[in-house]
Formats: structure tokens, sequence, C-alpha cells
């Protein structure tokens, strides 16, 4: 057992646990064994994952995991068996080439470009893009750190010009894979923004404010894109560990938006638009006026629409149903002072008249 930990140590010490690929220090200690090897000379070949920080913080680090999996891969699928490749830091990758003979090294850049074309043909809603320097020399007596230095300057030079590209065009998918997905609901949205102006006539909102609803309505649940597919569509009520993984869709919504120009303005109010009046909502379990005003206009009609409309694990309320659930919950989930506004708005105080104005769902 304690021969088989150390073999374990030693692995760990020279591989990256997550892609298999050597580690700084294993790639340190293999290409200097390689120059000693081959008396032709080496080539340094640096790759930078463009975007890893953005995928990161919107969708997730188990996205930015498996993109990571995913150029380890390609990266083995394009170097010879005497290549040393390894993953040097979080976002980058180098490969140690041997000079057996003319342009090997242009070769292997060409095979990585057509592994990452291959790639993104089969997954094209998260592309993925690397940044590529290289340098190469034919002394034997070279400096390994000083060449791999001249290689990643010829990347990042590469890469100021793809990281303003590569944002762009990750930031287009996610739009067309939550698009996709149905996160927004276009029927919901309608609801939702009818109920916004129905309030908002009985509310001195400014513009700011009004837009900002607005917006919510359609982008609130954008972080679900990080959500597990079984999780979003199991019919039965969730499990506690479900509900947790659910919940981190606020914080992932909040990161998409910062990312995006023209949701950046209501990015906080994607994050806290689950808190409750009374502390007991997520994730910041923040209590009364430190949630944002159109939080709390936004809680109370997201919950009559999800009454009324129904879940796959109960049925629909009816406007009655939901306005007396409303009601009891004042204080608790909902601001009591907004729930009169709102009974006044869809036309049903606790007087108990008939012509609700509350779009049909």
């Amino acid at each position: 057992e304690r021969k088989k930990n150390e073999r374990k140590l030693q692995y760990l010490s020279h591989y990256d646990y997550l892609t298999g690929l050597r580690n700084r220090h294993g790639f340190e200690h293999d290409s200097q064994l390689l120059l000693k090897k081959y008396t032709t000379g080496i080539g340094i070949i640096v790759c930078d994952v463009d975007g890893l920080k953005l995928v990161n913080d919107t969708i997730g680090h188990d996205f930015g995991d498996k993109l990571l999996q995913d150029v380890a891969q390609i990266i083995k699928n394009s170097v010879r068996e005497d290549d040393i490749t390894a993953r040097v830091g979080g976002d980058e990758f180098c490969i140690a080439v041997p000079l057996t003979k003319p342009g090997i090294v242009e070769n292997i850049i060409y095979r990585l470009r057509q592994e990452i074309k291959e790639h993104n043909r089969m997954n094209p809603i998260l592309p993925l893009s690397l940044s590529l320097g290289f340098a190469v020399s034919q002394d034997q007596r070279v400096d390994i750190e000083a060449l791999f230095k001249e290689a990643d300057d010829s990347m990042y030079r590469q890469k100021i010009h793809h990281n303003l590209s590569t944002r762009s065009i990750f930031m287009e998918k996610l739009m067309k894979m939550v698009d996709e997905k149905g996160y927004i609901n276009s029927e919901q949205v309608k609801r939702i923004q009818q109920y916004v102006s129905l309030m908002a006539a009985n509310i001195d909102l400014s513009e700011r404010q009004l837009d900002g609803l607005l917006l919510l309505a359609k982008f609130h649940d954008i972080g679900k894109i990080g959500t597990p597919d079984h999780i979003l569509t199991k019919p039965e009520q969730l499990s506690e560990k479900e509900k947790k993984e659910i919940e981190r869709h606020c914080e992932i919504g909040y990161r998409i938006a910062q990312s995006i120009p023209g949701l950046s303005s209501i990015a906080e109010l994607i994050l806290k638009h689950h808190e409750w009046w009374n502390g007991g909502g997520y994730p910041l379990k923040l209590k009364g006026e430190e949630i944002p005003l159109e939080c709390r206009i936004f809680s109370i009609l997201m919950a009559y629409d999800a009454m009324t409309t129904g879940r796959p694990f109960r049925p629909a309320l009816s406007h009655r149903e939901a306005i007396a659930e409303i009601e009891k919950n004042a204080g608790v989930q909902f601001d009591p002072d907004l729930v009169p506004v709102f009974l006044q708005s869809v036309g049903m105080g606790r007087a108990g008249a008939e012509d609700a104005k509350m779009p049909m769902p």
C-alpha cells in the first residue's frame, strides 16, 4: 500500500490530474531529456485556450474542465510519440518537438488547427478557440525556459487579436443555446411583462426600474444553462441536492449578464430575484428592503404566474387560489407593502371583486 501511494505521489508530481498530460515540472524534466536524446534541435509550441475564464465565470467550471480535457485530447491526436505534451498553467498547454525533419513544428500546428475545426464541427454550440505560438532552436545548448518564453510571447501576440472575437462569438453561441433549450419562454415573458405593466400603473417606478423589470422577465432564468437537463426536466419533485443545484442558476445568470453589455444593468436583479422578504430565499439570504424593489415586485408576479400555469409535479391553481396563497405569504416570501398593490393592480383586493384584470395564462 505504501509503495502504491509513493507511485501515485510520483505520478502526481509530474502529471496533471485533470488532463493526464505532464504538468510544468514534468515538462521541464522531460524536455531536458528530449534535448539530450536529439541533437537536431527542439521546437516549443504554446497553446492557450481563448475565453476559458469567460466559460468558467458564466456556465461553470464543469464546462471549463471539459473544455480543457477536449484540448488535451486534441493535442494528443496531433503529436508524435516522442513529442512532450503538458498542461503548464490553468489555460496554457505546451508541446516540445524534436526537430527530426524540416517543417515538423508547422505540421503539428496545422494538425492542431484541423483537429480544432473538427471539434467545432461536432460541437457547434460552444466552439473551441486556441491561440498558438511557437519558437525553434537547432542549438543543443539552448535554454528551454528562454525558448518557451519566445513561444509564449508569440502566442500572446495572436491572443490579443483572438480575445475580442472569441468573446463575441461565445456570447452569441451562448444566447443561441439559451434560446434553443427554451430557458426563455416567450409566452411566460409576455404574461410577466403584462403583469409588470399593471403594477407599474400603481407604483412610482423610474423608467430605469421599469426597463429593468421588463428585461428581468425575459432573462431571469438565463443561468439555467448551467443546470443539468435531467434536473430541469424531472417530472417529480426535486431532491434537496437537486434543489441546491438548481439554485445555482441565480449566480450563473449573474455572471453571464455581467459579461453581456446589454444585460449587465440587470445582473444584480438576476442574482437576487429568488430572495424572500423574511430572508428564507436564495442565494444571499437577503431580508426586507435589502432586496431590490424590482426583485420584490418580480417575486410576486413570478409566483402568481407559476401557480396559475402549473408545474410538472403539480396542477395549476385558479386565479382566486393563487391570490389567496400570495396574501398568506405576505411578510414571509413577499413584501407586505407590495402585496396590496398587487391585489389592487389585478382588480381583486380583499373585497373579492370579480373583475380580475390579470391576463389569462
